[in-house]
């Protein structure tokens, strides 16, 4: 459970700069669309998206539950990325030579 908390609570405050920067964006006369936010953790994903109340979760602060707000309005859209898929795992895990290029040729650093 611990790591479906905290793969939720960071949907949530990625959920929150996701807006922030697609109004930004539109301030520039960028077109506006519902951003889309990526997770490797299937179980955050079905958490943020099921309003229901479970006794495993009533512990997580209310203000981590914005995620299902922001869903509901289609402000963001959160989707299912593979692990081996993950671009971000080149900045917070070790990784093989290999998936290391991988992620750095998907973020578009080479």
């Amino acid at each position: 459970m611990y790591t479906t908390e905290a793969k939720y609570i960071s949907a949530t405050k990625d959920s929150k700069e996701s807006i922030w920067l697609a109004r930004l964006c539109s301030e520039f006369g960028l077109p506006e669309k519902a951003p889309m936010l990526g997770c490797d953790s299937q179980s955050a994903i079905c958490l943020a998206k099921n309003a229901r109340f479970h006794l495993r979760t009533k512990h997580i602060d209310v203000r981590y539950h914005f995620i299902r707000e922001v869903l509901d309005d289609d402000l963001i859209t959160l989707i299912k990325v593979q692990t081996s898929q993950n671009p971000v795992d080149v900045l917070t895990k070790c990784l093989p030579k290999e998936q290391h290029q991988i992620c750095i040729h998907m973020v578009g650093v080479t």
